[in-house]
């Protein structure tokens, strides 16, 4: 971490002005810079994909801190279509780790965190902060509470949660 702490420091103050790094350094650093260049469309001889070049090159042209930035993938000729299909893949849409309609763990766990967190404190608190997440903005007026009453219910009944009679 001291080694680490003393390059992110001297990256930022411009006295290291190139830095080589591993795609699990890149992803691990908050490092932004004007410029990136990836030199390998493969990863552990695994193809990247999409979401791990975004996550490398994301860094180009930070916002607040660039007005632009440039990412560059590097690709022999027996890697070129493969380069060329990261480079402009689309994105997938992202979906709600809390699931819809079923009894999620996720859902267990996140209701149990804001009520240990004195987040919510009230079964209708715990409504307001489920509206507040992707899963109930996702589905709209399809939103189903009973995964939700079921989280409740079975968290009262483990005891991890307790029901005020006031």
């Amino acid at each position: 971490m001291d080694e680490r702490d003393i390059i992110e420091g001297g990256f930022k103050q411009n006295i290291i002005r190139v830095l080589v790094a591993t795609s699990t350094l890149s992803s691990g650093v908050n490092l932004p810079a004007p410029r990136f260049i990836v030199r390998s469309p493969h990863c552990h001889g695994f193809p990247i994909d999409i979401l791990q070049y975004r996550q490398i090159i994301g860094r180009a042209g930070r916002m607040g801190v660039d007005t632009a930035g440039e990412s560059y993938l590097i690709c022999n000729e027996n890697e070129r279509k493969m380069g060329e299909e990261v480079a402009t893949q689309k994105l997938p849409l992202i979906k709600s780790c809390f699931g819809v309609g079923h009894f999620s763990n996720c859902l267990k766990r996140a209701l149990l965190e804001v009520v240990a967190g004195c987040v919510v404190s009230t079964t209708e608190e715990a409504f307001e902060y489920i509206k507040c997440t992707l899963l109930y903005m996702s589905t709209n007026e399809h939103f189903n509470e009973n995964p939700i009453h079921r989280c409740l219910k079975l968290l009262i009944e483990h005891q991890f949660v307790r029901e005020n009679d006031n």
